[in-house]
């Protein structure tokens, strides 16, 4: 209730579009689950969000929920985010290389 109440307040909020999804896939509505993803998916890309964990959590249950409805093209989905959780993870390493070792 309350995902769907943040929703009527804010339809395009990403997060919890995200969240409810994630909901919907775990009490096994895949179907539901993969409309809010890709609605997640394109107001993410609309609003230019520049976070790269939020995409490639969406992408990873776009591709949980794809296997589980048995469409074939699971394993992109499963790919992009790994793409972009490597990107974020590099990053992050740099990041910490470049303040912590001397």
């Amino acid at each position: 209730m309350d995902f769907n109440s943040a929703l009527e307040l804010n339809p395009n909020d990403v997060d919890t579009l995200y969240n409810l999804a994630r909901l919907k896939v775990q009490k096994r509505d895949y179907l539901s689950g993969l409309e809010l993803l890709n609605q997640a998916q394109n107001e993410y890309q609309k609003q230019q969000i520049e976070e790269p964990l939020i995409l490639s959590s969406i992408l990873y249950m776009k591709g949980v929920s794809k296997y589980s409805l048995n469409k074939g093209d699971y394993c992109d989905d499963f790919n992009l985010a790994l793409n972009y959780r490597e990107s974020l993870v590099i990053e992050q390493i740099n990041l910490i290389e470049k303040m912590c070792v001397q």
